[in-house]
């Protein structure tokens, strides 16, 4: 599998591609929720499928590791490159676009309300500043 493969899946298949990552990731221990986001969902065409991944009660390395070994065993089962990526610590940006993806399974309501809030007025906070620096960064 390579990323500079192009594919492009119909619409059942895609939702088999997400029913098979329900299964796996509800059985996954430490699994608070799951988003799938990116061009998988976006777009026609994607060259990998972007799983965002929120763990409990894990140091930042065993979630890392957990990560790597989801994105093999995804990739393994639904045969199409897969990235995993842990959303305990990632920045307010990345994590208001992943949340704008589908929710795949929660465990945890209440935590994934909690992190939806608290994304959500924090990226608020800082969208007109976010803007200010794309536009004088491409300005020049």
């Amino acid at each position: 599998m390579s990323l500079s493969t192009i594919y492009t899946l119909d619409h059942d298949e895609r939702s088999r591609i997400m029913d098979q990552f329900v299964s796996e990731l509800a059985s996954e221990p430490g699994m608070a929720f799951a988003y799938l986001y990116g061009s998988f969902v976006d777009s026609e065409a994607f060259r990998d499928v972007d799983v965002g991944v929120y763990m409990r009660s894990m140091a930042p390395g065993e979630m890392t590791t957990r990560a790597m070994a989801l994105a093999q065993c995804l990739s393994t089962k639904v045969r199409l490159p897969v990235d995993v990526r842990v959303l305990n610590a990632a920045p307010i940006p990345f994590l208001y676009h992943v949340l704008r993806g589908h929710l795949l399974l929660s465990h945890d309501d209440d935590l994934l309300t909690e992190v939806i809030e608290r994304t959500a007025c924090r990226y608020l906070d800082i969208a007109s500043l976010l803007r200010s620096s794309a536009r004088e960064a491409f300005a020049a």
